[in-house]
């Protein structure tokens, strides 16, 4: 090999070094020159030929994560990306309100407090454990549900747009809000997939709170989306949403009424 092109190959193996994660230069003369293998000059000789050892699994090229958005809220976004997070918002709502919350939502005070604690522990699990069936018989909770919306909003994964990818990072306070109440109702998921109606029935009045807060929290999302869809200038457009009348929308409960609430019902 003449000198020259020992130092072309060897200037590409250095090139190579950042995407190939630490594997030597030597490794990559050979392919440099376009020689074989076993007729290649090497340009560190004390070192072993690449036939002679297996590659390292840690030493394959990934592709790196694409880096972290700039961090937005909904009202900075442009047109075209708040009406696909709104047309995708609102798919999520819909089927939250569908088959999420359904069952408790429609229950009144009343006769929440009149029915037996089984038929209300089956409500609970029918509608937060057993969201939706999917293909295969595959059932997802309303933790998962809520996920496939979510993840594109935090960047996790991209969202697409005419055969484009978009990965976001927004953080607004009303999104914030949807999340912790999320939050809060996963972490009744291990009494209610037990069987334990005793550890039910000491949580089931704040679930129910924690359901129907969620209902508010995503109507007053959906409406600030709106909101910030209009102050872009674009025309209003009518969604066809049956869900919007089929109950009311939960009033906000201040923290110390639902205490004094909750020691009533006791």
């Amino acid at each position: 090999m003449a000198l020259p092109e020992r130092r072309a190959a060897s200037c590409v193996a250095q090139a190579l070094l950042p995407v190939c994660h630490g594997v030597e230069p030597w490794r990559f003369c050979w392919w440099a020159t376009g020689k074989s293998a076993s007729t290649a000059d090497l340009t560190v000789p004390h070192k072993k030929p690449p036939w002679r050892e297996a590659p390292s699994p840690h030493r394959l090229y990934f592709r790196p994560m694409e880096p972290l958005a700039e961090p937005k809220s909904f009202s900075e976004l442009p047109l075209r990306l708040l009406d696909e997070v709104i047309r995708q918002f609102r798919a999520a709502r819909n089927d939250i309100l569908r088959y999420g919350v359904w069952n408790v939502r429609n229950l009144s005070d009343d006769d929440f407090g009149r029915t037996e604690d089984r038929k209300l522990f089956g409500y609970f699990r029918q509608d937060l454990l057993e969201t939706r069936f999917l293909s295969k018989g595959r059932r997802v909770d309303i933790v998962q549900l809520w996920q496939w919306f979510d993840d594109q909003m935090s960047g996790t994964e991209p969202m697409l747009i005419a055969k484009s990818e978009f990965f976001l990072n927004v953080q607004d306070k009303d999104l914030e809000k949807v999340r912790k109440r999320m939050s809060e109702i996963q972490s009744f998921f291990p009494t209610l997939r037990g069987d334990d109606l005793d550890a039910f029935n000491r949580i089931k009045y704040k679930l129910r709170r924690t359901v129907l807060r969620l209902t508010y929290d995503l109507h007053h999302l959906s409406k600030r989306l709106d909101k910030y869809r209009k102050n872009l200038g674009a025309p209003q457009v009518r969604h066809e949403d049956a869900l919007d009348h089929a109950a009311p929308v939960p009033p906000i409960v201040d923290e110390q009424e639902s205490v004094d609430g909750e020691h009533a019902e006791a």
